[in-house]
């Protein structure tokens, strides 16, 4: 008995049903669907230059930003900042070697310690602002600017956080982030703060929150917030 061939209809239907998987595939998937299964990252290049002679004092900031995530994701404002570095006297043996095993202890995978010196921010050098909008998967953005540096300045570190977050904007909240210069340690802050009350508005009389306060981490959480953190250091070099 000869094998029976599938009629014209069911050859459609087969096509229409396979059609269908492919669209569902592809556009709800792959689009959707494994894009809310990944974590959004961001993936961010920053580099310095002298620009000039040694007595010019200018350097180039230049900051890449590229997202290599799935999903688009939402850059929110971020107050970049420079500050002078500044090295220590190495201290006692003893401090060195407490040094080195508080280090070792905390299992960081950057950073250093050093016998000659120990390294901290110093005076606020240049500050300034990224408001980048959004960015599609694969999608890059870059910043630059021109930078006058104090003269003999030879060391310098580069401080920022780049918050982040996959919607396309986070939710209004009772909180909004701000930023803030903490004249006790010298260094920008963020901050989230009620609405409406602008950073010129007297500390004691505004409502904000610190970055480790459980406010802060909640709106964090509310929105989705995820960040990526620059904290580098520079030998300030005068180009050949």
């Amino acid at each position: 008995m000869p094998p029976t061939r599938p009629s014209s209809e069911s050859v459609k239907t087969l096509l229409l049903l396979l059609t269908f998987i492919w669209a569902i595939y592809t556009f709800v998937w792959k689009e959707h669907v494994v894009p809310s299964f990944q974590e959004p990252k961001i993936e961010i290049n920053s580099a310095i230059e002298a620009v000039g002679d040694a007595d010019s004092g200018l350097i180039r900031l230049a900051i890449k930003i590229k997202n290599t995530s799935l999903s688009s994701v939402e850059l929110l404002q971020d107050n970049w900042a420079l500050y002078k570095l500044v090295r220590l006297k190495s201290g006692t043996e003893k401090q060195f070697l407490k040094r080195l095993g508080a280090f070792l202890e905390e299992g960081s995978t950057s950073g250093s310690i050093e016998r000659s010196s120990i390294v901290k921010p110093g005076a606020l050098l240049a500050a300034g602002s990224l408001d980048l909008g959004s960015l599609k998967s694969g999608e890059s953005t870059s910043f630059s600017k021109l930078i006058k540096l104090p003269p003999g300045t030879k060391e310098i570190y580069l401080n920022f956080t780049i918050p982040f977050s996959p919607k396309a904007r986070p939710t209004e909240t009772d909180l909004v982030l701000q930023w803030e210069y903490d004249r006790n340690d010298g260094m920008i802050k963020p901050l989230v703060c009620k609405p409406g009350l602008g950073v010129a508005t007297q500390p004691a009389k505004r409502r904000c929150y610190g970055h480790f306060s459980q406010p802060f981490r909640q709106w964090q959480k509310q929105n989705n917030i995820y960040s990526t953190k620059v904290n580098e250091s520079f030998a300030v070099q005068p180009r050949n």
